[in-house]
């Protein structure tokens, strides 16, 4: 059997853990219908990878632990299944009446609860360290943090190994911070530049440092960070474009880098309770005719999380790449690199501490536009309810 991409990474001391990047929910059938777009050599040769990715009757030798979910992935375990959410729906609507938003809440916390059952053997095999699944906070209520934490305790009421995502904004740390002070576990997202980083980090130190005077039990609780790396390139290209610089490939993904392994490097120091989380990874660049994961691999022998979307694992298993390398996370931007980064304003903003006030996350460009889609999902489930 040939090993994956992501097999020789893992076996290469890379340090991380991987999670699934969807709903639990999807995960088999999405499963079956990569498999048969394969041709049976491939699919023979990496058949015991992908049915090893998540096991709930072997969950201690999975590869994935854990999860993640927001309400875009919600909307596509529903229309994976519309029938089953129909009678769901159904039964919730008597006893709950036919009022949209309360129908609207029901159906998305049975969708996490049920997406929890599917790595809740993980999370008690192994002592509740692994196997936890991430549920985010309605992002309609990103600038109320009564609503959002009120919301967020009913999350966590489902199961002991959901993560309450909340959105990288003012309200939203101040969120983080009272969540862990009461030993609730949480991820941190829509977050894509330093400062944001930063902040969720003290807000985590500040709850974490609170719970413990208080004698909060704090065994089971954990925390992540996301840096959504893509989307922050994806705005950083066109922020260059604007200045007339022009930024290849490789460059691209290093400036992603450049603002993860600085966030990286002060949480490690300050030894904030902790894990930053990779996510939106970019297959790339290509230099000299060979395709590289420099996402991955200039964060090997990291601390950390890295998410896989089904559409991550689909382009690494068709494009038969293999893992050589030896770059770690450790290693530092080339100086002339991050010369080239520090002449474009909005990347010298996103990389020092003092860049953005929290008030303006919310204007960054990914932030936005990752809003926009989070706010469309979420309606299309109320127009389902509906």
């Amino acid at each position: 059997m040939k090993k994956h991409f992501l097999e020789n990474f893992a076996d290469s001391g890379s340090g991380m853990e991987f999670w699934w990047d969807s709903s639990p929910l999807i995960f088999d059938s999405w499963k079956k219908n990569f498999l048969n777009t394969l041709d049976r050599t491939k699919r023979s040769l990496y058949l015991n990878f992908f049915n090893n990715l998540i096991s709930e009757s072997n969950p201690e030798s999975q590869f994935f632990l854990g999860s993640t979910t927001n309400p875009i992935l919600a909307w596509q375990a529903i229309l994976a299944d519309k029938d089953r959410w129909h009678k769901i729906l159904g039964s919730k609507r008597k006893k709950l009446g036919t009022s949209t938003e309360g129908l609207f809440w029901a159906l998305y916390m049975e969708i996490a609860r049920l997406g929890a059952e599917k790595f809740r053997p993980l999370y008690d095999s192994s002592d509740k360290q692994y196997g936890y699944i991430s549920v985010q906070v309605d992002i309609r209520d990103m600038d109320n943090a009564s609503v959002m934490f009120e919301k967020a305790e009913e999350l966590a009421d489902l199961s002991p190994n959901i993560m309450i995502k909340v959105p990288g904004t003012s309200a939203g740390y101040k969120v983080i911070e009272k969540l862990t002070q009461k030993g609730i576990s949480t991820n941190n997202t829509l977050s894509f530049v330093y400062p944001q980083l930063v902040d969720c980090a003290n807000s985590v130190k500040k709850g974490y440092d609170t719970a413990t005077n208080q004698g909060i039990n704090m065994r089971g609780w954990r925390s992540v960070i996301t840096h959504m790396e893509g989307r922050f390139g994806e705005a950083l290209e066109k922020q260059a474009k604007t200045q007339g610089i022009h930024l290849n490939e490789g460059e691209l993904r290093l400036a992603e880098l450049a603002i993860f392994k600085k966030a990286y490097q002060v949480i490690k120091s300050k030894r904030i309770p902790t894990k930053l989380l990779s996510c939106s990874l970019r297959v790339g660049p290509t230099v000299n005719g060979k395709t590289y994961v420099w996402h991955l691999e200039h964060k090997r022998e990291g601390d950390i999380v890295v998410t896989c979307p089904p559409s991550l694992l689909e382009q690494l298993t068709l494009l038969d790449l293999e893992y050589i390398g030896d770059a770690s996370i450790n290693d530092q931007i080339p100086a002339q690199v991050m010369e080239k980064l520090l002449k474009i304003t909005g990347f010298i903003e996103s990389y020092n501490e003092n860049g953005y006030a929290p008030e303006e996350y919310p204007l960054l460009a990914a932030f936005e536009k990752t809003r926009s889609e989070h706010l469309h999902a979420t309606t299309e489930i109320l127009k389902f309810v509906s």
